[in-house]
C-alpha cells in the first residue's frame, strides 16, 4: 500500500539526490532566494509550502512538487 508519507519520502529523497547530484545546496538555493536555510529545508521535507521553492525547483531540478 502506497501512503502519502511514502510518497513524500520519495519526493524529498528525489530532491537531495538531485542537489546533490548537480552540486547545489540547500543554502545555495536560500541565497538565491533571499530567504533562510530552513525554509528551502522545510519545504523540502513538506512542512512547509512555497510558491517561489517550487518554481525554483521545478525550474532547476525539473522536479514536480506538490503546491
Amino acid at each position: 500500500m502506497i501512503t502519502q508519507e511514502n510518497e513524500n519520502n520519495k519526493r524529498v529523497a528525489k530532491i537531495i539526490y538531485l542537489l546533490k547530484l548537480k552540486g547545489l545546496t540547500q543554502k545555495q538555493i536560500a541565497d538565491e532566494l533571499g530567504i533562510k536555510k530552513q525554509v528551502v529545508n522545510n519545504f523540502i521535507h513538506g512542512r512547509i509550502k512555497s510558491k517561489r521553492i517550487s518554481t525554483w525547483i521545478i525550474n532547476n531540478l525539473g522536479v514536480t512538487v506538490n503546491e
